[in-house]
């Protein structure tokens, strides 16, 4: 984890116009989405992950 933690200091946060601080874009979504796909997940784990998934395709559905 220490490794993600040092290259996201030189990375300056994202806003868009909602004033969110952080966005994907579509390739970034597309990455997400495909290892979700290849994972393989526990049952304690699959209602989180089906509402963090309904929202990642959600956003990338806005970008076609």
């Amino acid at each position: 984890m220490g490794i993600v933690q040092n290259q996201n200091k030189n990375i300056p946060p994202q806003q868009n116009n909602a004033g969110e601080e952080y966005s994907l874009n579509r390739h970034e979504l597309e990455y997400i989405l495909l290892l979700i796909k290849d994972s393989t997940f526990k049952g304690e784990e699959l209602e989180k992950l089906y509402n963090l998934v309904y929202k990642l395709q959600q956003q990338y559905l806005n970008f076609k």
